[in-house]
């Protein structure tokens, strides 16, 4: 955090500027640094707490904010044959609002917050007593962000009861959703729930790769040289490895570039990022296109372009059915450690049904793409020796003209490529001649050799391919 403050806690940005600016106040008046950051954490309790209930986040806590934490507040009532303790006496909003707002400007500076608070005993034993002692804050307060995401729950819920030719019209709750959005933006919960593939309450490094990869440069944004760890690193405020819903609603605003991306993204009518793919769509998809690749190779359509473009799409698929594998025996530990909720359950189910369908595409052994892409391969290349024979031979007939020469070395190009990339000539069989889906064709076994069987797919997928990417290359 700026101006040397270190508080190892999720919170707002605007509040973040608050403290940034009694730093360089007080280290004007001669403080030391450590004397700052000593001070700093004594009011950390109360720092947080004025975050929480600074729900616009506004850098102040209006009247408005007030009440609504004066309502989610439990305040116990005495028993009439008892006196009230002071932790007990009821709380007006009047008075705390008199007590707090010093200068009667009509709203709570954090400043006034942490000078006062402690004038209003009453209302500090409550706040004390809802305190969630891992978090530091209220227990049951709803920020903004839950309640905008509980709004578009019971949206989706209505629409989803309707019959097929009702049309929603309950534009009451929609102003609210298009209000909320307008005070405290789209890239919220809905968004956090929808980066966090697997469900397991936290965005990983690689989910939030994900998402950057996905991403259109925000409009009139500056392009800045952050890498991807660079932007985990802020959001990860407790470095824990992972961010949990707390510390993206918090640290997003502090990437303006990302932020704005995810604003402009986002579909005003669901809260989701238009066209958002999950890794196990794109994984599909990928499947697809590699397999309409390897059809025009197998056709005769080849050529180093569509060999070179072949292998990105392979290096990529090789990615992500690593990331699907660990994935699967990651959700697996969670349900078996007790975390079999809904969501999870759903999420494993999901991988599961992929994995299934990857079948013949997928060595159940190696996790390696095989199948058609294999026998496509080991066929053009036997095809393309005996084109070179062929070409060789009418150049030994006096047939040497400039075209069969370069025709030959064409040939001899596409070859030398493929050999590269571990395809050993063999002759066709009655299989890799058949036309048709590979999914008759059992995957190879390995007492036949399937493990080690010459395939473009081993050379151009290694078994170590890095699973991280800078930011730089998300943008692209």
């Amino acid at each position: 955090m700026g101006g040397g403050i270190s508080i190892q806690v999720p919170i707002a940005q605007s509040t973040s500027d608050l403290l940034t600016a009694q730093y360089y106040m007080l280290e004007d008046e001669d403080i030391s640094p450590a004397d700052i950051q000593a001070k700093l954490a004594t009011n950390l309790g109360g720092i947080v707490i004025f975050d929480q209930v600074d729900c616009d986040h506004s850098g102040t806590v209006s009247k408005k904010e007030l009440k609504r934490l004066l309502k989610s507040l439990h305040r116990p009532k005495p028993q009439d044959a008892e006196p009230a303790a002071e932790g007990q006496k009821d709380v007006s909003l009047s008075d705390v609002l008199a007590t707090l707002d010093m200068d009667q400007d009509g709203s709570i500076s954090l400043d006034e917050w942490l000078g006062n608070l402690q004038n209003l005993p009453a209302l500090r034993a409550i706040i004390d007593d809802a305190l969630d002692k891992t978090t530091g804050k209220i227990s049951g307060y709803e920020s903004l962000e839950a309640r905008l995401f509980a709004l578009e729950g019971q949206r989706d819920k209505e629409q989803a009861e309707l019959g097929p030719n009702e049309s929603y019209a309950n534009r009451e709750l929609e102003h609210q959703i298009e209000s909320l959005r307008v005070t405290i933006g789209s890239s919220g919960i809905t968004v956090f729930r929808q980066v966090d593939a697997d469900h397991d309450g936290v965005i990983s490094l690689q989910e939030l790769l994900n998402v950057l990869k996905q991403l259109p440069r925000a409009k009139g944004a500056q392009g800045d040289k952050m890498t991807i760890e660079d932007i985990f690193n802020i959001l990860d405020v407790d470095g824990d490895g992972c961010i949990n819903e707390d510390e993206w609603l918090s640290q997003i605003h502090k990437l303006p570039t990302l932020h704005a991306a995810i604003e402009q993204s986002v579909d005003p009518h669901t809260g989701k990022i238009i066209g958002f793919r999950t890794m196990e769509d794109q994984l599909w998809d990928l499947k697809l296109e590699i397999e309409e690749v390897e059809q025009h190779i197998k056709e005769g359509e080849g050529g180093p372009a569509v060999l070179a473009s072949l292998e990105k799409k392979q290096n990529k698929a090789h990615e992500l059915i690593k990331e699907l594998k660990s994935g699967i025996t990651s959700l697996k530990a969670k349900i078996a450690g007790g975390e079999d909720g809904p969501a999870v359950k759903a999420a494993l189910d999901k991988k599961l049904v992929l994995q299934q369908k990857l079948v013949g595409f997928v060595d159940p052994w190696t996790g390696e793409i095989v199948g058609m892409q294999r026998r496509a391969s080991v066929l053009q290349l036997w095809e393309l020796h005996l084109e070179i024979t062929a070409l060789q031979e009418k150049i030994e007939a006096g047939e040497s003209g400039p075209a069969v020469l370069a025709e030959l070395e064409k040939k001899k190009e596409m070859a030398a490529m493929l050999e590269g990339r571990g395809v050993v000539e063999e002759e066709p069989t009655n299989s890799t001649q058949r036309d048709g889906n590979d999914a008759d064709l059992p995957p190879p076994s390995p007492r036949e050799g399937g493990a080690a069987a010459p395939a473009a797919a081993l050379a151009a997928a290694p078994a170590e391919a890095p699973a991280e990417a800078p930011a730089e290359a998300a943008a692209e």
